[in-house]
């Protein structure tokens, strides 16, 4: 299975175990895989989704990342998430129209979390102040939580 580099948020093939492209190694055990006979629903560990932007601020806050590179991680970032909620509702197959919607409404508040977050963390980087962009990397942090609880429950409830 594929995973992303939380240095350099490179794409890897799963069964490497360095980055290929800055030759970080993988800092976690590969996601497990829940799966079903047609389709399988990957379910990250916690700290997976936002490791690249974790390591990123880290960086940042060592002086090793200028602000305009996280910047541009952010904006990354903020690009890709209607993307991933697009998509996971996509793969939703019930008849139970209640707990379809029950679903989309859940994911809805997951995505606000996330571009709230990301909003505000770039509203901080560009004002040079540091207290939106700690409120705002715990709004991602929440939303990465709600996330990973709402594949847990699609996967048990399957």
């Amino acid at each position: 299975m594929a995973w992303t580099c939380p240095r350099c948020a490179a794409a890897n093939p799963g069964d490497e175990r360095t980055c290929h492209h800055c030759n970080a190694r993988l800092p976690f055990a590969p996601p497990t895989e829940v799966a079903e006979p047609e389709e399988a629903v990957t379910i990250p560990r916690r700290g997976e989704i936002t490791a690249h932007l974790r390591a990123g601020l880290e960086e940042h806050r060592a002086g090793a990342l200028a602000t305009d590179v996280l910047a541009g991680r952010l904006i990354k970032a903020s690009a890709a998430v209607p993307q991933v909620f697009t998509d996971l509702c996509e793969q939703l197959a019930t008849d139970e129209e209640g707990y379809l919607e029950s679903v989309r409404a859940r994911l809805g508040d997951c995505q606000a979390l996330f571009e709230s977050g990301l909003a505000q963390m770039l509203d901080g980087l560009s004002n040079g102040e540091d207290f939106p962009v700690r409120f705002g990397w715990l709004l991602v942090e929440k939303g990465e939580d709600e996330y990973l609880r709402l594949l847990e429950t699609l996967v048990s409830d399957s």
